[in-house]
């Protein structure tokens, strides 16, 4: 995560020197990702302190292992590093609001493990009883 800005200003990786906070997300893969952007823009929009003469930016970033990752960029009024950290938390908490009501599925990272044979199974389960 991170622009040019972010490691030129070895300042913190979510806050550049123009004020810009950035939220990193994902949402399941069945989600309709058009509602998504609509729903997790205008919930900072509405819910989070910033400069409404900046866009909030949202874009779809990767194809994660459990998820459809997005950043979502908005930018504040103040720079003061309070500031910044309750805009954070105000935005993770409005995003998650509007995602519950809606919902939008933010997904736990998920690992299936396969194993080739049930005999190979059975002996891993009985090395770990012991």
């Amino acid at each position: 995560m991170g622009w040019w800005s972010y490691d030129v200003l070895g300042g913190d990786p979510a806050l550049d020197a123009l004020g810009n906070i950035a939220e990193a997300c994902g949402v399941g893969y069945n989600s309709d990702l058009d509602k998504v952007l609509e729903i997790a823009t205008e919930a900072i929009k509405k819910n989070v302190p910033h400069d409404s003469t900046k866009p909030v930016e949202f874009m779809y970033t990767e194809f994660g292992d459990s998820s459809i990752n997005f950043t979502l960029r908005y930018w504040l009024d103040m720079v003061e590093q309070k500031d910044f950290l309750v805009a954070k938390s105000n935005g993770v908490i409005a995003i998650k609001k509007a995602f519950d009501k809606h919902n939008i599925n933010i997904p736990f990272p998920i690992r299936t493990l396969e194993f080739s044979q049930k005999e190979e199974l059975s002996k891993i389960v009985e090395k770990i009883k012991k």
